[in-house]
């Protein structure tokens, strides 16, 4: 085993090593590729949607294709409406990929830089929890500057690949705008 991740299973952490958490990760990204891929094959031909367009609006839009800056935009902005709601952090509280007990990761430094910066605005330290990661990345994209660590985005993504995936379907289900 490469490296022991814990994820929850229900009401225990259960040990995964990391080549079964990436295995859970690709199938996430390959039933992402499959929802463009049902949403493409279910555009009439008769339409009269330009190619061009079909691949702007749909295709590159698709959460998959988006790129650092989109991402920021996602957790600094879209995020903000549903993030403080019941059905919001009831849905976050069951993705069972994320670990209950994540502080024990300092994310490359930048949970410490955090956590400085939150005292700062006489502000607790994060805590361990769901909720608290989603909050935790979405301050860490908002206050990149402020606290000085750069390539936030590459530090979630490393640890967290399916998260963005994740949140924007519920922030969706939730009736938000993305």
């Amino acid at each position: 085993m490469d490296q022991e991740i814990w994820h929850s299973d229900s009401s225990r952490e259960v040990e995964m090593s990391k080549e079964d958490a990436q295995f859970n990760d690709w199938n996430a990204v390959g039933k992402e590729l499959d929802d463009l891929a049902h949403a493409l094959k279910n555009l009439s031909k008769h339409s009269g949607i330009p190619l061009e367009s079909v691949k702007e609006h749909l295709v590159l839009e698709h959460v998959f294709f988006w790129n650092e800056p989109r991402r920021a935009s996602f957790f600094m902005h879209d995020i903000q409406g549903p993030l403080h709601t019941t059905e919001f952090e009831d849905r976050v509280d069951v993705l069972l990929f994320i670990p209950e007990k994540w502080t024990q990761n300092d994310h490359m430094g930048l949970l410490p830089e955090m956590n400085k910066y939150r005292n700062g605005k006489n502000l607790p330290d994060y805590n361990d929890g769901r909720n608290q990661y989603v909050l935790f990345v979405s301050g860490s994209y908002t206050h990149e500057r402020e606290i000085g660590v750069k390539g936030v985005d590459k530090i979630i993504t490393i640890n967290q690949p399916r998260l963005c995936l994740e949140l924007v379907k519920i922030v969706r289900k939730l009736g938000y705008p993305v």
